[in-house]
């Protein structure tokens, strides 16, 4: 994240990311099993909405949003350099 942030203009960049968004409850089964594949294969471990937009405020970026389908695991987060 810090590579990318040297590479964004404030008020002209936008990055988007296409990544799985843990629901904080009631997570569906699919988002639970690809979480528990995650930390049995490689320590890994699904994010939270919170969590995202902690990380990317530690870079100095912005969430605009964040957009899931009800019924899917990925999500497309929006951010831009604050």
């Amino acid at each position: 994240m810090e590579i990318i942030k040297g590479a964004m203009k404030r008020g002209c960049s936008k990055l988007l990311l296409y990544e799985t968004v843990r629901q904080p409850k009631r997570a569906t089964i699919m988002a639970c099993t690809m979480g528990m594949s995650l930390m049995w294969m490689n320590s890994g471990m699904e994010r939270t909405g919170a969590h995202w937009r902690k990380m990317l405020e530690e870079v100095g970026s912005k969430t605009v949003r964040i957009d899931r389908h009800p019924s899917g695991v990925e999500s497309v987060i929006e951010a831009e350099s604050a």
